[in-house]
């Protein structure tokens, strides 16, 4: 099916193209002023959190892994929206739902969002060959196409969305960029106006850009970054045809985060990660053999790197920090032998890209596909990210309270400071108000989980109304129900207050 292929199989093919154009090699590879870029060398991982996408196939499973390692994470992305062509509709595009029933979509959004995750659903584009692209051409049909969409996110209560609008660099020629490229741009200006007046997030899933006219410049990471929220660059299938790293070698990541960064700032930025890999055919020797490279191709396997043993015979390509086992098999009943070349990231690979992610000081990475990882890598991540080497014992887990993931490291109780207060260590805002429910959205200026409690402001008493416990970022999501058409508040914790938030009916 297109949308289970789109992601993990059609970036590589275009980078194979421009490759063979010398586009690549000349953009992504050179030293420019893009491709030393990181931060300075204090950089921490208290900032670092994950993203990722959860596809409709193994949405059990998927969501399983986003809930039990919510602290590391800030937003999620199940794959739950298809564009389809629809001449009936004002924009000639129907955003149709994918097999998943409406009441499963609500009940996984509703636990996500309880476990502090932003949800953004992913759009995929299935219209064909440069149909979207012209949709966005029309203004009336782009206009109506964004209202199709914000409608999407607030009838489904999502926090935002993501656009996975791959045709653009995949299908579509790359002479039709030149035109496809404004009216992108006008598109996601007009979308972000609109989400962000219902205090809604937008999210775009692009593959790279090595500079503002080389990689995959249709998407004009430079010309949308003052719009979007989140950019996550698809920095795996760099091997496509052929046997070699899914992700790359990490000069190559350095070199298109550094222009990522230059053309969008750091903190929109995720980098994107793989959870699975390629066993390919290399060669083949005897009787009865695949003879051509397309019939070798049909051969080639697809793993998710949870369901291989890793063993000796996986030796790890300091390039990419992947695992790579070269070994043979029998064919055509024996007659044949083959020899295949197999290419996995595990743990290890996520933590280099993890460390790369930290020299930049950007966002976070971003996972394709949650619940594929190999055993044990939230823990080398939750390591690094309280600031254990990966070879220490993580911290112990503690036991959840009601409605929370049970994957909060254990912390000494807080206790109220004496002396000066941290001035505003605390950020606090509204983020949806409606009749009866308020959702407050926050930020702590400290690393470790932090407890903060909600009060409000009477003329005669302050009343806790929630408590919430701060993620790793110092993010936290509270939920207040009240009938008040106006109501005062503050968000309180060991390390000091916010100021006065006002919210009017």
């Amino acid at each position: 099916m297109f949308i289970a292929q789109s992601r993990q199989l059609g970036a590589a093919a275009a980078i194979v193209a421009l490759v063979a154009s010398g586009s690549l090699v000349s953009a992504g590879l050179a030293t420019s002023a893009y491709a030393v870029a990181p931060a300075a060398s204090s950089a921490t991982d208290s900032n670092l959190t994950m993203s990722g996408w959860i596809p409709y196939w193994s949405l059990e499973s998927a969501t399983t892994s986003a809930l039990e390692n919510a602290d590391l994470f800030t937003d999620v992305s199940p794959f739950w929206f298809d564009a389809k062509a629809d001449e009936s509709k004002n924009s000639t595009v129907e955003i149709e739902e994918t097999w998943i029933s409406s009441g499963s979509r609500s009940s996984v959004r509703q636990s996500l969002q309880e476990a502090g995750l932003e949800v953004l659903p992913s759009i995929t584009d299935s219209t064909g060959t440069l149909y979207l692209a012209g949709v966005l051409s029309a203004r009336s049909k782009r206009t109506a196409l964004v209202a199709q969409i914000v409608s999407v996110v607030e009838t489904g209560q999502y926090d935002g969305i993501d656009l996975d609008f791959e045709t653009f660099a995949f299908s579509d020629a790359q002479a039709s960029w030149a035109s496809t490229k404004p009216s992108w741009i006008a598109f996601i200006t007009e979308l972000s106006a609109a989400l962000h007046a219902k205090g809604k997030i937008l999210a775009v899933s692009v593959p790279p850009m090595y500079s503002d006219s080389s990689g995959y410049w249709v998407y004009a990471f430079r010309e949308i970054g003052p719009y979007i929220d989140k950019l996550r660059i698809m920095a795996y299938d760099y091997s496509w045809s052929t046997a070699g790293s899914i992700g790359g070698p990490m000069s190559w990541v350095r070199a298109l985060l550094g222009y990522t960064v230059d053309a969008v700032g750091r903190e929109k930025v995720f980098l994107g990660t793989a959870a699975y890999g390629r066993d390919w055919v290399t060669s083949a020797d005897g009787n009865g053999c695949p003879k051509t490279s397309g019939e070798r191709a049909k051969l080639t396997r697809v793993m998710h790197s949870d369901s291989v043993t890793f063993t000796a015979a996986w030796a790890r390509d300091s390039a990419s920090q992947e695992r790579n086992r070269v070994y043979t098999e029998p064919y055509n009943n024996g007659k044949c032998t083959l020899t295949r070349s197999a290419w996995l990231p595990d743990s290890q690979t996520t933590y280099a890209r993890w460390q790369i992610a930290k020299e930049f000081q950007i966002a976070g990475l971003a996972q394709w596909m949650i619940g594929t990882e190999q055993a044990g890598q939230w823990d080398v991540l939750r390591s690094a990210a309280y600031g254990h080497s990966p070879q220490t014992p993580v911290p112990p887990v503690s036991s959840p309270a009601p409605g929370q993931s049970g994957s909060e490291p254990s912390a000494p109780p807080p206790t109220e400071q004496s002396g000066a207060e941290i001035t505003r260590p605390i950020s606090l805002r509204a983020a949806k108000i409606k009749k009866k429910k308020v959702v407050l959205r926050g930020r702590v200026t400290a690393a470790a989980p932090v407890t903060v409690k909600i009060l409000r402001k009477t003329r005669s008493s302050r009343r806790v109304l929630a408590t919430a416990i701060s993620r790793r970022n110092g993010k936290f999501r509270v939920v207040i129900r009240s009938s008040s058409q106006t109501l005062r508040l503050k968000a309180k914790s060991s390390i000091g207050r916010s100021a006065s938030l006002v919210v009017r009916r």
